[in-house]
């Protein structure tokens, strides 16, 4: 296995972030980092990362100023989120990382990142993008239908964004090569506060299934 490199220290301390229902946590979102994309999804994207913030969350993503990945990052660590941004070395300069964030952690391989970003993370937001992303929510989405992961991904359904691809499951379900239950896999949310909501309800039920099996 390729030796992974050095954290790369934060050249700004983020704020204190205000207490909230989040507060411990850590979110990774996913999303695309094309440059060419709705503007009003970047302004999505933003908010999310602010209310993540807001909330008392930390957020981990795959290190890059730009696309929606960039715009979410920025805002949350405006709004007092510890940021940590993992990157592969061949994509310090294609996604122009950025070496402002709390922690910046440059690995070998994309199987590294995200690994990397998958365990450090308690929840997922899927943002809009393009292969990339899918490749990243695909793989999470198939470790929970298998159980080896059991944590809340909310897709951020901006628009209608992700119709096409909820469509598809239901065209694989029609096929009989999924199980009926597959929606119990994510949950979709079309605005920051609806996403935001449903992470919180998630986690707090997580927390509480959790402290009810350690009292039996």
């Amino acid at each position: 296995m390729s030796k992974q490199s050095p954290v790369i220290p934060a050249l700004k301390p983020a704020s204190i972030a205000p207490k909230g229902d989040l507060e411990g946590y850590t979110i990774c979102v996913y999303g695309g980092a094309s440059q060419r994309v709705d503007m009003e999804h970047r302004a999505l994207a933003a908010e999310v990362g602010t209310r993540i913030g807001e909330a008392g969350a930390n957020l981990v993503f795959g290190g890059g100023k730009v696309g929606l990945m960039g715009a979410s990052s920025l805002a949350a660590q405006q709004a007092g989120s510890e940021v940590t941004g993992v990157i592969t070395r061949f994509l310090l300069d294609m996604e122009a990382a950025n070496r402002e964030l709390s922690e910046l952690i440059v690995v070998e391989t994309m199987h590294q990142r995200k690994n990397i970003m998958m365990e450090r993370a308690d929840a997922f937001v899927i943002l809009p993008g393009g292969f990339g992303t899918l490749e990243e929510v695909m793989e999470v989405v198939t470790l929970k239908q298998l159980g080896q992961l059991d944590k809340p991904i909310v897709f951020a359904d901006f628009s209608g964004f992700w119709q096409p691809l909820i469509a598809l499951f239901d065209h694989f379900e029609q096929q009989n090569y999924l199980h009926n239950r597959f929606e119990d896999l994510y949950s979709l949310a079309a605005t920051p506060e609806a996403i935001l909501d449903q992470l919180a309800s998630a986690l707090a039920a997580k927390k509480a299934s959790k402290a009810e099996a350690a009292s039996l």
